[in-house]
């Protein structure tokens, strides 16, 4: 069963991830979302279109990044996972050096250089960035001298395999700058150089916060994270790459913007690409074409009615009972022919998501190659009272009884989404991965359209006597429930997104069945 991790991406984006096995080969992984929108929010009927829905979320699925040590990256320790290169990432750049300097490689040699860079890259970062959010997330819950020791023992090891690697990998690109290599090879080889650099160095800074509420116990560990961050900002410099974060905002500036284009660069090696299938279009099209035949078909037969009932009338001068009826007919079958076509539109657009996806998307490893699966995506609008049992009573669940009738009130979101993939196709093509990540990030700013103020002043009455003015936060809540897996093993998780017209403040997981 998946895992799955509701978290706030940034104040205006909520961010919903999934993590699923490779193995079984083959299979279907669902998961189904329910957003409880109170009434004075305004997501409802009038304003709420799957258009707007879809363009609000930013769907990725990739490869999660193998898991090596720093050591395996180059081919030593325990045996790591290998790339498709048949060793791991820069262990096989090591080897394939002479090859791929000489002139006789191929163009599909240096396309597997290129990913074997990425992929190692992507590997770095990986690595430094769990290591410091393991530290940083044991420490939070503080703990005795004892604990904090032994925690800054591990990270100075770690430092030394930071360096190390570092040490390695320049090594290896100085091979590689000095030999015949061609230009877009060496342009990546400088690149990751580059990448690795603000990798180590974020890791080093994260460590260095960690620790240092911890001075007594760690004091040698930040002196070295301070020496690192300072020999790495002049090598920074003397490889001819962008100069660490200062007081130039200019420069800070084109820093944090190369910083986000390697990021893409690298991490793009992980992603699946995705192809959309207009299959939706073109039902839908074949259904509506049904309404408007229908309709068709009624405003014709009420116009039969007329002929055979009172005639056809031939000119002004006929009766005024027989000309009347005729109009009348007419115009009624023109009106119920019109109203008929949209409310037939509208039951086969709500009836569609339960046996026919919005949105289908084909899954490849690289552009253009074989697929490997897919994702469907649908998303409609509910009331209350239209939930399936379990999702209502999850919803109740904690909850006061007085404000029941407001919760019935509430307008819901419902998304659904099934990705499969295949597994052994999946490994035929990136033998190194073994799970891949769902990710969707929706974006919440058009719930925030309608709130009052964050702030409230409310009265407080001291000690002294006096009236003193203190603020408040006024808050809105969105109630998310989400269902993952199938089955015995389905579960549901209910969320409380907490915001204000400023976003996201926090979110809360507030129930579980």
């Amino acid at each position: 069963m998946p895992a799955v991790r509701v978290t706030l991406h940034h104040h205006y984006q909520l961010e919903l991830k999934l993590v699923h096995a490779l193995e079984p080969p083959q299979g279907e992984r669902s998961f189904e979302a329910w957003f409880f929108f109170p009434p004075s929010l305004g997501i409802d009927e009038p304003t709420f279109r799957k258009e707007i829905f879809y363009e609000e979320v930013t769907s990725y699925v990739r490869f999660q990044t193998p898991r090596m040590t720093l050591q395996q990256l180059f081919g030593g320790g325990a045996p790591g996972s290998a790339g498709p290169g048949g060793a791991p990432p820069f262990a096989w750049l090591a080897t394939n050096e002479e090859r791929l300097t000489s002139g006789s490689a191929t163009e599909a040699d240096f396309a597997l250089a290129l990913r074997e860079l990425r992929l190692g890259a992507a590997v770095f970062r990986a690595s430094v960035r769990d290591h410091a959010r393991f530290v940083a997330g044991e420490l939070v819950r503080g703990g005795p001298p004892a604990v904090v020791a032994r925690h800054a023992e591990a990270s100075s090891r770690f430092l030394a395999e930071c360096r190390e690697a570092l040490e390695r990998y320049r090594m290896l690109r100085l091979h590689y700058l000095e030999a015949r290599t061609p230009p877009t090879l060496r342009a990546a080889i400088d690149a990751i150089d580059d990448f690795l650099s603000v990798q180590v160095m974020e890791g080093y800074f994260a460590l260095v916060e960690t620790f240092a509420p911890h001075a007594a116990q760690a004091s040698v560990l930040v002196a070295a994270l301070q020496e690192a961050i300072q020999t790495e900002t002049a090598y920074r410099r003397s490889a001819g790459h962008l100069p660490a974060p200062s007081d130039d905002s200019a420069t800070n500036e084109r820093f944090v913007a190369r910083v986000n284009a390697l990021k893409k660069w690298v991490l793009a090696v992980l992603h699946l690409r995705v192809r959309s299938s207009r299959r939706n279009e073109a039902v839908q099209d074949a259904l509506f074409a049904i309404a408007a035949a229908v309709a068709m078909a009624v405003a014709v037969t009420l116009q039969l009615v007329a002929l055979w009932t009172v005639g056809t009338p031939t000119s002004p001068q006929v009766g005024g009972t027989t000309l009347f009826t005729f109009v009348a007919l007419a115009v009624g079958g023109y009106i119920l022919k019109d109203r008929l076509k949209e409310r037939l539109k509208v039951w086969f657009q709500t009836g569609i998501p339960y046996w026919l996806y919005d949105r289908r998307q084909e899954l490849r490893v690289e552009a253009g190659g074989a697929s490997v699966g897919s994702v469907e995506e649908t998303v409609r609008l509910l009331r209350a009272a239209e939930l399936v049992p379990l999702v209502a009573r999850l919803r109740d669940a904690g909850e006061e009884p007085l404000f029941s009738e407001q919760r019935g009130e509430e307008d819901v979101i419902h998304y659904r989404r099934k990705l499969r993939v295949d597994g052994a196709r999946a490994r035929a093509q990136a033998p190194e991965m073994t799970a891949v990540d769902e990710i969707l990030r929706l974006n919440v700013t058009r719930w925030l359209r309608r709130m009052d103020d964050p702030a409230r002043a409310l009265l407080r009455l001291a000690d002294d006597g006096r009236i003193h003015i203190v603020t408040a936060t006024k808050t809105y809540r969105v109630t998310l429930i989400v269902a993952r897996g199938g089955g015995i093993d389905r579960r549901y998780e209910k969320y409380a997104i907490v915001l204000t017209r400023d976003g996201i403040q926090r979110v809360e997981l507030t129930g579980e069945i």
